[in-house]
């Protein structure tokens, strides 16, 4: 029962807080046209491309040795060494989008006078590798109600934000990603705040850790790169070859299909501290229950699955404004 509870509030809060684009889906099609929601998929493409290449991915390292490394005071020196990694691949980057803002947002088919979100999109990932750090190590600790809260609040403060500046300032897809900015860099301070109370802060920033994040991040690199070349690449494609309307109705077309995603997300959620706590100390009733969840996660999907397939044109005749219509076929 303490497991279920645990995975329908994360089931919950991935749909709230992961899926804050899909919840406002409905909204921003009725005052967004689709060129200008074409722009904002491909900031956001722009964004997820940079989050791997900014963080290294080294914060994965955090769950292996929350499990392995007893002493609290190693383990804050450990955490706060992968916190530095981030900062240089940033700066880097952030440089280089100062100086080239035309011709990245000439490739991404972004107007030459809104160029200036192409080094913002720098501060956005930044912004958000250590939100999420702070998501994650929630997950790992299995403070299910601090994920709760921390996700329902920037949910809230994000949505707010969106429909303020939307619906009073007519600020059409800019509006969207001011907010998005603002909520990012708000739970940037939180997240600082929260490791800060906890301890996990420290000048203790030792060498070996950074290059332990390092090595341990680097090959996945590639494969969050082919993540994006799966799941974002598309946008670009249809951006270049068809048009950046054509990007925006498709947009729309894969947020419906990205539920799906968002039900994986809260199942890995679920699954990675059970998962974890089972090998570390497996036994045969361990390896059955593996077994048993696993067959469970796989028939919850496919019924997912259908559901989603059966209920998407329903939900573009009720709910998306008619200019979006063709991205049913997605």
């Amino acid at each position: 029962m303490k497991h279920l509870k645990s995975f329908s509030l994360y089931t919950l809060v991935g749909f709230l807080g992961v899926g804050i684009n899909f919840l406002l889906m409905p909204y921003l099609s009725h005052y967004i046209d689709p060129e200008g929601y074409g722009i904002l998929s491909m900031v956001n493409s722009f964004v997820t491309i940079l989050i791997p290449l900014v963080s290294l991915t080294a914060s994965g390292l955090i769950a292996v040795e929350y499990y392995r490394t007893k002493d609290k005071k190693e383990f804050a020196s450990i955490f706060s060494s992968l916190q530095v990694i981030p900062i240089l691949p940033g700066l880097v980057i952030l440089l280089i989008t100062i100086v080239f803002p035309n011709a990245i947002a000439r490739f991404l088919e972004i107007p030459a006078d809104k160029s200036y979100w192409i080094p913002l999109s720098v501060l956005l990932a930044l912004f958000s590798i250590y939100y999420e750090t702070l998501l994650s190590f929630n997950v790992i600790e299995q403070k299910v109600k601090l994920y709760v809260t921390f996700s329902l609040v920037r949910l809230f403060l994000e949505v707010g934000l969106t429909i303020l500046l939307i619906s009073v300032f007519k600020l059409s897809w800019e509006g969207r990603l001011l907010s998005w900015m603002i909520a990012s860099f708000i739970s940037f301070g939180i997240s600082l705040f929260y490791f800060r109370s906890r301890g996990l802060i420290t000048f203790e920033i030792k060498k070996k850790y950074i290059r332990a994040g390092i090595i341990f991040g680097l090959p996945l690199i590639l494969h969050t790169i082919g993540k994006f070349v799966i799941n974002q690449s598309d946008r670009v494609f249809i951006a270049k070859m068809v048009s950046i309307e054509e990007a925006g109705i498709y947009n729309i077309g894969y947020q419906v299909g990205m539920v799906i995603l968002l039900i994986v997300g809260a199942v890995v959620n679920f699954i990675q501290p059970y998962l974890y706590q089972r090998l570390s100390e497996l036994t045969e009733k361990a390896e059955y229950e593996i077994v048993k969840t696993t067959y469970i996660v796989i028939i919850g999907l496919l019924i997912s699955l259908l559901l989603l397939t059966f209920g998407s044109p329903i939900l573009f005749r009720f709910f998306i404004d008619k200019s979006y219509s063709g991205g049913v076929v997605y």
